[in-house]
């Protein structure tokens, strides 16, 4: 998302990461995506693209304004990458935590959603009333989350979340980094 918003053309290859081709690990031995490649630089985290891309282009529109709304989006990004990532794969791949129940694992990704309610109630996106790295760092994991199970992530009625979750999902940007590559 990040790509198309600063209007960065990139060439796209869809993986099966149940059978990664040889030259994507030759390329990222860690076997995960996504991975940038410019010029012989490889960049294989999803947050090392998007400060590659803000130091690009400083004035992209998705930088924060402030210092302080600068480590808002960080906190932000650090809870979603630590907590709420750890929480989401054991409710997504739940067979493999057969010690817990769905709800349990369910209601250990919620703290987080509590969390970004909270900051929804106040502003439009995750920062500040615009749209910011940080929404576009999170947005794909909560996304996920409602996936798993839309029924159970709409009962805890989060309005905050759901408007800003739907307006990203129907916006042109989503659209756009969502066609498949030809």
């Amino acid at each position: 998302m990040v790509l198309i918003y600063a209007n960065i053309d990139f060439e796209l290859t869809e993986i099966s990461l149940k059978s990664k081709p040889p030259e994507m690990l030759n390329f990222s031995p860690k076997g995960t995506v996504p991975v940038l490649i410019v010029d012989e630089q490889i960049i294989d985290e999803s947050m090392d693209i998007v400060e590659w891309v803000l130091n690009l282009n400083p004035n992209l529109g998705i930088n924060t304004q402030s210092t302080q709304e600068n480590h808002m989006a960080l906190e932000i990004i650090r809870e979603n990458d630590t907590n709420f990532k750890k929480a989401l794969d054991a409710y997504k791949y739940s067979i493999r935590y057969p010690e817990k129940n769905i709800d349990q694992l369910f209601k250990e990704t919620t703290n987080f959603l509590d969390y970004i309610e909270a900051k929804l109630s106040r502003t439009d996106f995750l920062v500040n009333n615009h749209l910011t790295y940080a929404d576009i760092a999170v947005f794909p994991f909560v996304r996920q989350l409602v996936n798993v199970n839309r029924q159970r992530f709409f009962r805890l009625e989060l309005k905050n979340v759901e408007k800003w979750l739907t307006g990203l999902i129907d916006s042109n940007l989503f659209r756009r980094a969502m066609l498949k590559p030809n």
